[in-house]
């Protein structure tokens, strides 16, 4: 027994101070029932382009974003280019669209479906394309939507 919570502690003290947590950052708000960008658009593609090909080396040249509503009241950031798709869970809080920008993911398999592969919410990994095309996940414990 000992063991089990000795366990447990060293694995919840990695979760909370070592892996670091990336912060939400608001990226639009929710008006009238409609997710509405409230950030520079072109600094977000921008960003994200450099920042996932330093990360996981995929060119996704990007050159859409949007917000799009998903399931219970989450929310998708999607990211599209001639090739590749990519998407980050978002959540409302208080009326703001927020993205916590470390776990993306991208696919050119299943790029033409609305929203391609979506990051899951509790396990590791992605949802699968709809014709169970390659999806890869990025982490990164810095915020893939930010300058860093």
């Amino acid at each position: 027994m000992k063991k089990i919570i000795y366990f447990f502690c060293i694995s919840l003290f990695y979760l909370l101070v070592l892996k670091g947590e990336v912060q939400a950052q608001v990226v639009g708000e929710v008006i009238d029932g409609v997710p509405t960008f409230t950030v520079d658009i072109d600094e977000l593609i921008a960003t994200y382009n450099a920042n996932l090909l330093e990360v996981s080396g995929i060119d996704g040249e990007f050159n859409a974003a949007e917000l799009k509503i998903y399931d219970e009241g989450g929310y998708l950031l999607i990211f599209s280019g001639p090739d590749y798709k990519s998407v980050f869970l978002a959540s409302n809080e208080d009326n703001q669209v927020m993205v916590a920008g470390g776990t993306s993911c991208t696919t050119s398999d299943c790029a033409s479906e609305s929203t391609g592969c979506v990051p899951k919410s509790f396990l590791k990994g992605c949802t699968p394309c709809n014709n169970i095309g390659k999806c890869t996940r990025t982490t990164s414990n810095m915020s893939m939507i930010e300058a860093w």
